[in-house]
């Protein structure tokens, strides 16, 4: 039996990360595009553009990450489900490690495929400099794109650059990281929720933020690399186009902790807004188990 719940729950759960870990985000992008410090990062963006910097390029996830989550959560149950021959109420509690595992993997290739396009905007939007005084963060070897009043502008620029396929330009490195690390984050959430946390006096709201919290780290603190090689090829595709040459091209311009850069404000953004994630999605979807 298809179940449909899950992907209204998942999309709930995306617009409520979305809104708790953006801000966050754009300060990884752009530690990640001009090899810049945590701190500076901060001080220039709210400098430049003020509060609404931090929020720069949400206008299209607004609306379309609630759809991509809501595909990784809607396979990721009925995959589940189909694996391992269990009922909707049980699925994530009772499934299997290597059951759990496999249908994240699987929920990963969907979302990827549909999320790519709206990830290239963003990471675009993201990464340009709205003013002179961005240039202090060190760009003469960055081909970035310049500053964008709105989504349109930067779709405009991206299909003027490389065409409608440069929508999905870095699409190999997002599945990379991706599909394992959905494997992970999913696997990681149901043994603390349902395992380790389950015996112990915290509340099951303190269980769903520590154990969506946790696998939010655990899941993305992994992927930090080759996230930083996504980033690149995805905001100068010009001197950086596929994951080993990125890859070879960092370590020889900056060594090897240019594949780190952004882990402290990646962390810091996981735990919030994957705890946020995971506490909205099983609200919801317990909600229909109850009405049932």
């Amino acid at each position: 039996m298809f179940f449909w719940i899950d992907f209204l729950a998942g999309w709930a759960g995306g617009i409520a990360s979305l809104i708790v870990g953006h801000p966050l985000e754009t300060i990884k992008v752009r530690q990640q595009t001009y090899n810049t410090t945590l701190l500076r990062t901060v001080r220039q963006t709210f400098k430049c553009e003020g509060i609404f910097g931090f929020y720069k390029g949400i206008f299209l996830p607004i609306f379309t990450y609630g759809p991509s989550n809501s595909l990784f959560f809607g396979v990721y149950a009925n995959a589940l489900i189909l694996i391992g021959n269990l009922d909707h109420a049980s699925c994530i509690s009772s499934g299997t490690s290597r059951d759990i595992y496999i249908a994240g993997c699987i929920a990963s290739i969907p979302q990827t495929l549909l999320y790519s396009p709206i990830d290239n905007i963003k990471i675009i939007m993201q990464a340009s400099l709205a003013a002179p005084e961005f240039r202090k963060f060190d760009v003469s070897k960055t081909e970035v794109a310049p500053a964008f009043r709105n989504t349109l502008e930067a779709f405009k620029y991206i299909y003027r650059t490389r065409g409608l396929i440069g929508l999905y330009t870095g699409l190999w490195a997002t599945m990379v990281r991706e599909v394992p690390t959905g494997g992970i984050y999913t696997l990681v959430h149901q043994r603390l929720r349902y395992h380790d946390l389950q015996n112990t006096s915290l509340s099951n709201l303190s269980k769903e933020i520590i154990a969506g919290g946790m696998a939010g780290i655990l899941s993305i603190s992994v992927a930090v690399p080759i996230d930083v090689v996504k980033t690149r090829i995805q905001t100068d595709n010009k001197r950086y186009f596929g994951i080993v040459q990125t890859g070879f091209k960092l370590y020889k311009e900056a060594g090897i902790t240019i594949f780190f850069k952004g882990m402290i404000v990646t962390c810091l953004r996981a735990f919030p807004a994957h705890a946020a994630m995971f506490t909205t999605y099983e609200f919801v979807s317990g909600l229909y188990d109850k009405m049932k």
